[in-house]
């Protein structure tokens, strides 16, 4: 009986201690901070949504015990109640008509994080503007951070990042708060499958393909960044951002879809990560594969070229 409750609250502490690392201020403290989900997530993947809900409960708890209330509504929100919702999805599954067991797919698991990440931006502008156009808000904001790093005005040249970021906050902000929450998904399930504690098994990276649904929902996002004005206009844009990160994932489908249909399949997906890592920082990798995802969306290339295997 103790079992039940002691392991989950065991990975809840190990969870808010991670997160309150951070405030330690050292590079080394920031990975650990990054891998604050890790515990909820190994919890709920191997042991259960309850589980999973009862070590995210301890961890808000003991973040607001020893930080306060601020701290611990932001945990909750940025990591306890995404991680507990993607776990809940990721632990579906339904016997198919042929009687196989099928899982939660992971392209929908793919929309849930975007789908999340997007809530929490866009209620999280909405509120911080107070009634003023958000981007003159964040302008402010941000020339004030860079005033205080520098000790001084910021350069000439710093002004389109200043105006970049000002415009989609979503660049930095959301895409890294969603490759965090995905990381820590992931490493967590290729622990437990490791050690043989998973409930359900990896998905393939080839088999990730992303809702009909999407397809509007883009359009809808386009529409309001090229024709809306005001908040509804910076919405639209950054969530076109957002689904931008959807697309990556759908494009990784794809490519792995494709090259597992070759020779020396595994040869070529290291040279492909290889190449992907080189040229990350430049950008391009990201929009070429999240533009490849677009194009599959509607031209169904792995259905064209042999599917995933």
């Amino acid at each position: 009986m103790g079992r039940t409750w002691i392991l989950p609250a065991g990975a809840g502490v190990l969870s808010a201690l991670l997160f309150l690392s951070i405030a330690i201020g050292s590079a080394g403290a920031v990975i650990l901070g990054y891998l604050a989900p890790l515990p909820l997530f190994a919890m709920g993947l191997g042991a259960g949504l309850i589980s999973a809900a009862t070590a995210g409960a301890t961890a808000a708890a003991l973040v607001g015990l020893i930080a306060g209330l601020i701290p611990a509504l932001t945990f909750a929100a940025l990591l306890v109640i995404p991680a507990v919702l993607l776990i809940r999805q990721a632990l579906l599954s339904r016997i198919d008509t042929g009687g196989r067991l099928e899982w939660y797919p992971p392209g929908r698991l793919v929309i849930w994080l975007t789908g999340i990440g997007a809530a929490l931006f866009l209620l999280a502008t909405l509120f911080a503007s107070g009634g003023r156009p958000v981007e003159e808000r964040l302008r402010g904001w941000l020339t004030a951070l860079f005033t205080a790093y520098l000790g001084g005005a910021p350069p000439a040249q710093l002004q389109w990042l200043i105006d970049l970021l000002s415009a989609y906050p979503s660049i930095i902000v959301v895409s890294s708060w969603m490759t965090m929450i995905a990381i820590n998904g992931i490493l967590a399930q290729g622990l437990l499958v490791r050690f043989r504690h998973n409930l359900r098994p990896s998905p393939a990276i080839g088999t990730i393909e992303l809702p009909r649904a999407v397809g509007p929902v883009t359009a809808l996002a386009a529409l309001l960044a090229a024709l809306a004005g005001g908040w509804l206009e910076f919405a639209g844009r950054n969530l076109l951002v957002m689904l931008g990160f959807a697309f990556f994932f759908a494009g990784l489908g794809v490519v792995h879809g494709l090259l597992r249909q070759a020779g020396q399949a595994h040869l070529l997906l290291v040279g492909f990560y290889l190449f992907l890592l080189a040229f990350l920082w430049s950008g391009w990798p990201i929009l070429l594969l999240a533009l490849i995802g677009f194009v599959d969306h509607w031209a169904h290339l792995r259905q064209r070229f042999g599917g995933p295997t």
